[in-house]
């Protein structure tokens, strides 16, 4: 995990990006790699995992996600869908907002930076007998770039939902320290 911190955000100067683009520092709180599978049609209603729109609201306005697909995403295997910013909830059956979902078909050498608290975006149902794989990257802002010293012992767990608390006293390792 620290040599892909490393690689992605040292020596691809992510963090540079993010910063450039953002105005933002960031710590890397969690990380997971995931696979995603096919829903039958009977049970797509249940929320089996974040397969309905949703939006991220326990995280900070400026929290980002990076994903990393695993492996090639394509229609079939059940890309994430993101509407842009501004779309509401009430809204989303309509036909002029439909068109406007992009669905995260991605190449394995290709990342997608997002912001899950101000766009809806929902994980797409892959076809029967296929499934979808990613890394999952969650950044909150702060004074410097850094991730938790914890990053490999918390992907055994969910998703922390309020970073400010869950994180609290968690040491972190400055990014620019390899």
């Amino acid at each position: 995990i620290i040599l892909l911190i490393k690689n992605l955000f040292v020596e691809n100067e992510l963090a540079k990006k993010i910063t450039n683009l953002t105005g933002y520092k960031y710590s890397i709180g969690f990380i997971l790699c995931y696979k995603t599978f096919h829903v039958p049609k009977i049970d797509e209603e249940k929320s089996i995992y974040a397969n309905h729109w949703h939006r991220d609201k326990p995280y900070s306005s400026n929290t980002l996600k990076i994903i990393l697909p695993m492996l090639k995403i394509s229609e079939n295997n059940g890309p994430m869908e993101i509407f842009p910013k501004g779309v509401k909830f009430q809204d989303v059956k309509k036909k002029d907002v439909m068109s406007k979902i992009y669905k995260v078909k991605m190449e394995q050498n290709e990342i997608l930076i997002f912001n899950p608290n101000k766009c809806l975006h929902r994980a797409g149902i892959p076809a029967e007998g296929k499934e979808r794989v990613q890394l999952m990257l969650q950044l909150n802002v702060s004074s410097k770039w850094t991730f938790n010293s914890d990053l490999v012992y918390r992907q055994k767990f969910r998703e922390p939902k309020f970073p400010l608390f869950s994180y609290f006293g968690v040491k972190r390792e400055k990014i620019e320290n390899f």
